[in-house]
């Protein structure tokens, strides 16, 4: 009788003589249809692997078989150190700094990070670069290109914070009037973003500034305001000598009149012609005028039977501001803030609400910067310099298209910056791409070493 081994020992033969007749077409034969496909792919992986420990181990007795950092334009990084160098002649020279290494490798430099052994045995030079060049450089995408802020800094009074990435700000309170003072002792009045000149003491009083502190501000911040028209008494052609009557009585030109309630208050003043419409402002500069006499209150009709002149040109050759509000400076900073429109400066006066502690004079977002152009007045005769401005807040002159294109800025659009943004910024060293080479930051010698450094 059949054990269940025998019955196993069956199944197993009817299954490889079916496997057999499926894989070679004979049930009869006597070994596993797959075995030398077995057989074939385990020899393969074991080489396989014999081939790959090679070439492991053939690195690990002679690495540094990299030899792409010889090509032209590669900024070589030594992987052990962080040490920079371009391959010059043969020789590797030690750069000062990020820019120095670009502007010798030129446009479309490529970093290339290197191991020690790689380089051993090339020769070694002396440093190469511009000192004092930025060793950090913001990308062409973190240029900046929106507005500025120059700011009043109530610790400093001689210096402004000028801000390349401001925050909005508050707008000054529409319809207030400020007092400034410059450097020279000259005051001003800002109202709608522009300084107004006042001569002299007298004009202050009319306006109602006389006992006002004024908001000391440098030159270079009152050089980024417009200049409107002085505020002083206007020249009237004539003056002091016999007009038309008035209200039945002889009167002299330049004689100042007004008429109607306190609330409603119309000025004239005298003309050759007959009397001239004038503004409040100008009616109070005028009335402040050493030497003129009283202005005379008439009635509203004997204004209107008196001869009336055809100068209109009082009511708005200057800004009808003196009775405006003042601002008093008790909230927030006043600050210039430009956008470059074309080749031109939009300006507005906004109030920086909260105040920068860091003490830097120039505040950049980290890893930005700007393009900059000098901003020329319309019929300049030469091609203003370029800047670039780094997150240290500092500007370097840039030599030419080549110096813009080996950092990286070939296609960017420089951004027009006046004269008085410039000027708040210390400057660096020119940065130039010298024959497309760099400058030396010390004497070149002949190669020191092999070696690894």
């Amino acid at each position: 009788m059949q054990s269940r081994r025998d019955h196993v020992h069956a199944y197993r033969f009817s299954t490889h003589r079916l496997s057999s007749a499926l894989a070679t077409g004979d049930p009869g034969t006597g070994e596993a249809p797959l075995r030398r496909a077995d057989l074939g792919a385990a020899a393969g992986l074991a080489a396989g692997l014999l081939l790959v420990g090679g070439f492991a181990l053939y690195g690990l007795i002679s690495p540094g078989g990299d030899t792409a950092w010889r090509r032209p334009g590669t900024i070589i990084v030594e992987k052990e150190t962080g040490n920079r160098y371009l391959l010059i002649g043969g020789v590797l020279r030690p750069t000062a700094n990020l820019a120095s290494a670009q502007l010798g490798a030129g446009p479309g430099a490529k970093v290339r990070l290197v191991s020690r052994n790689s380089l051993d045995g090339v020769p070694h030079g002396a440093p190469v670069g511009t000192p004092d060049a930025p060793d950090t450089l913001p990308r062409p995408a973190d240029l900046l290109t929106g507005p500025w802020n120059l700011c009043l800094t109530p610790a400093a009074e001689d210096t402004v914070q000028a801000d390349l990435a401001p925050r909005p700000g508050s707008p000054l309170d529409d319809g207030h009037r400020v007092l400034l003072t410059g450097p020279d002792g000259t005051a001003y009045v800002l109202w709608n973003s522009v300084k107004y000149p006042v001569a002299g003491r007298a004009a202050l009083v009319a306006l109602g500034l006389g006992n006002q502190s004024p908001v000391k501000a440098p030159a270079g911040w009152l050089a980024a305001l417009p200049t409107g028209t002085p505020l002083a008494a206007a020249e009237i052609p004539g003056n002091g000598r016999p007009g038309p009557p008035v209200a039945g009585r002889p009167a002299e030109v330049g004689r100042l009149y007004r008429t109607g309630p306190a609330d409603g208050r119309q000025h004239f003043v005298l003309r050759t012609d007959g009397l001239a419409p004038v503004s409040r402002t100008e009616f109070a500069l005028l009335q402040a005028d050493p030497g003129r006499p009283e202005a005379t209150e008439l009635g509203t009709a004997e204004i209107a039977a008196a001869p009336s002149s055809a100068d209109t040109g009082l009511l708005d050759r200057i800004p009808d501001l003196a009775a405006a509000p003042v601002w008093q400076g008790d909230r927030g900073r006043l600050c210039v803030r430009q956008r470059a429109t074309g080749g031109s400066t939009a300006t507005t006066v906004v109030l920086r609400d909260t105040a920068d502690t860091s003490g830097r004079a120039v505040l950049v977002p980290p890893g930005h910067g700007v393009y900059a152009t000098e901003l020329q007045p319309p019929g300049g005769d030469r091609r203003p310099r370029r800047y670039l401005i780094t997150d240290q807040g500092r500007k370097y002159p840039l030599a030419d298209d080549a110096a813009a294109g080996a950092l990286g800025y070939g296609r960017a659009t420089a951004q027009p910056v006046p004269p008085a943004v410039l000027d708040a910024l210390p400057t660096g060293p020119l940065l130039a791409a010298a024959a497309g080479a760099p400058v030396p930051a010390a004497a070149s010698a002949a190669p020191t070493g092999t070696g690894g450094q």
